[in-house]
């Protein structure tokens, strides 16, 4: 299980970004994190992640804390597909899929069949197959996208977490990225993903909704964005209709709130 106890942080001069967080994330959850801009989301991965250390309060991993782990097997549990990553384009795509087995091979280790194996699946559930031997440099934001979650997939970890993993994918990918995470809870793997879209959290098994650092809301996704707490984070921001496949969330524009 991962997990946040009363989890804070605060940046420089004190400006607190987190406060009092606590959930769990267990095998085969799909957790949608939502909230407005500067609401925690990011720092919330970050400090799942360990890329920064609390203020207050523990993350734990498989009843540990995080702290006490090393990085070579913190990296094989834990994977992450941030927001606006740097990239190597001077690297193939698959080169940098590969580098996904970094955490199982360290820095002299070559590649094993069950690496080349890891690696092919990731190129495959990602629709990546066809971009393999081409330069990261000469992709589309969104090809670049699926490389890179390729690249934290071929990690194989028991958590994905992502930071609006849905940035400058298509439609299409979209859709595919949503049924994939899916696919990737029902076989056990633990998902958190922040989003910006309320409609991609309706996807997830679970939603919980940030605002100023705090948790205000937690539950099923349709409960979250049709709830009191959603509502006045948004201040009447969004529209809630009924559609053919549930529920759909749009902006409210063109119109008085």
């Amino acid at each position: 299980m991962l997990e946040a106890r009363r989890l804070g942080y605060s940046y420089a001069r004190g400006r607190r970004a987190l406060e009092g967080v606590s959930l769990e994330v267990r095998p085969g959850d799909w957790l949608a994190v939502l909230g407005p801009n500067g609401s925690g989301k990011t720092t919330l991965l970050n400090l799942f992640l360990g890329l920064l250390r609390p203020s207050a309060g523990a993350v734990l991993l498989d009843g540990r804390p995080l702290s006490s782990w090393r990085a070579a097997a913190r990296g094989r549990r834990l994977a992450y597909l941030p927001q606006n990553g740097p990239f190597p384009p001077g690297l193939s795509a698959r080169e940098v899929v590969r580098l996904g087995r970094l955490p199982y091979l360290g820095l002299w280790k070559s590649e094993g069949p069950d690496d080349e194996r890891a690696v092919d699946w990731a190129l495959e559930v990602t629709e990546c197959r066809d971009l393999s031997e081409r330069h990261l440099a000469e992709l589309s934001g969104g090809e670049r996208q699926r490389v890179l979650l390729a690249r934290a997939l071929a990690q194989r970890p028991a958590y994905l977490l992502l930071d609006e993993p849905t940035n400058h994918l298509d439609l299409h990918h979209q859709a595919e990225l949503l049924r994939l995470l899916g696919r990737l809870a029902a076989e056990g793997i633990g998902v958190v993903s922040v989003v910006h879209d309320p409609n991609h959290a309706l996807a997830a098994s679970r939603a919980v909704l940030l605002e100023n650092g705090r948790l205000v809301d937690e539950g099923a996704p349709g409960a979250v964005v049709t709830g009191a707490a959603f509502r006045r984070v948004y201040a009447g921001d969004v529209r809630l209709l009924a559609a053919e496949s549930g529920l759909a969330v749009l902006p409210r524009w063109g119109e008085e709130r």
